[in-house]
């Protein structure tokens, strides 16, 4: 489990592999502040991330990947382009901070995030094993279960509920919005909204589905 506390100090939990590649990056988004991160796994930023405490942004090496915005090609008057109205939800873009406002100049350094593609957590409602806690769903595929020495959860949740098994159910990303879980190696069975999941049954998951692992109630959250 790694934690990285955003500019306006708010704690992000995620699991992050021991084996995750060199020079990959993760991306998702501050659930208070609303601000793109992408982080650059470099020796130094997982030897950080890995190190099991909070991490700051500021000691993260090239904490943000960013491009440079092309200027941008002329039309040829001969054959001119139809208009398409921006949507307005395909892409935004953040300036990098302590940058000036962008000015439409192709020299402009700019982080470009698709807002399309969705990010899912897990807010674990609180009881007498379980501490409130909300945690990121990082990976394609995800383990998600009791947190344990053993590290066998991709996503590990904070629970002294032995109810809920180390490795207990599986979320997979199957589009850019969409979810599924499934059971894993869960010994007391996982519930989606209050009903029973079967053995090798795949469901989509819902922005405020409910996922019950033994006592311990988790709700989805997708945006």
């Amino acid at each position: 489990m790694a934690t990285v506390i955003c500019n306006c100090n708010y704690k992000i939990k995620f699991g992050l592999p021991a084996n995750i590649p060199v020079g990959r990056y993760i991306n998702f988004t501050c659930p208070k502040c609303k601000r793109p991160i992408e982080i650059c796994m470099t020796e130094e930023n997982k030897s950080l991330l890995l190190s099991g405490r909070e991490v700051s942004l500021p000691e993260l090496h090239k904490p943000v990947r960013v491009v440079k915005t092309p200027a941008p090609s002329p039309v040829p008057m001969q054959t001119p382009l139809p208009q398409t109205p921006a949507s307005g939800s395909d892409s935004a873009e953040t300036i990098v901070p302590g940058t000036p406002p962008a000015q439409n100049k192709g020299s402009e350094t700019v982080i470009v995030t698709p807002s399309s593609h969705k990010e899912l957590r897990l807010e674990v409602q609180p009881n007498a094993d379980t501490p409130a806690q909300t945690l990121l769903v990082q990976l394609d595929r995800s383990i998600v279960g009791r947190k344990s020495a053993s590290h066998l959860a991709d996503v590990e949740i904070n629970t002294t509920d032995a109810y809920m098994s180390r490795p207990h159910c599986i979320i997979t990303r199957k589009s850019a919005d969409m979810f599924t879980i499934k059971r894993h190696e869960d010994k007391n069975g996982t519930m989606l909204n209050g009903k029973p999941l079967k053995e090798g049954q795949e469901v989509y998951l819902e922005n405020g589905s409910v996922i019950t692992m033994g006592h311990t109630q988790v709700k989805v959250i997708i945006s």
